[in-house]
């Protein structure tokens, strides 16, 4: 099972809505094309709701990892992990790509890891402007 987690983004409806069409940001919607196209399922890491389904309707909000101390990201990182171990086939292989950023991996993936779950950061290491392209062209904008 090929499952990706993408981050939510700054910009968003003004009103409430599913997950998946909150995030009004040019790198999310090019991310949730991407994933909807090349993967089993996708979730959104929203700081404040954590691991969100792409149906789950929400509120409008302004709250990022930036808010958080490092026991706060540790905590939330936890959180996560119980979530997808939660939702994962344990009879199924499973192989995570993360399209996020540092923040919300660096104690997520060693979780991950550790649960035997393969993980995959395709953009690691590239700019905003150059994980814009890498989707585009691999959305075939």
């Amino acid at each position: 099972m090929k499952i990706a987690l993408i981050s939510c983004g700054k910009n968003k409806l003004s009103n409430s809505a599913a997950a998946k069409d909150l995030y009004i940001g040019d790198l999310f919607k090019k991310a949730r094309k991407y994933s909807e196209k090349h993967y089993d399922q996708y979730f959104i890491l929203s700081a404040l709701h954590e691991l969100l389904d792409p149906e789950t309707k929400i509120d409008p909000y302004d709250y990022t990892l930036n808010d958080l101390s490092k026991e706060q990201i540790i905590s939330w990182s936890n959180n996560v992990h119980k979530q997808i171990i939660e939702i994962i086939d344990d009879s199924k292989e499973v192989e995570i790509s993360i399209y996020a950023g540092d923040k919300y991996r660096k104690f997520l993936v060693p979780l991950l890891e550790q649960h035997g779950i393969k993980v995959n950061i395709p953009l690691k290491g590239l700019e905003i402007g150059k994980q814009l392209a890498w989707f585009k062209k691999n959305i075939g904008e």
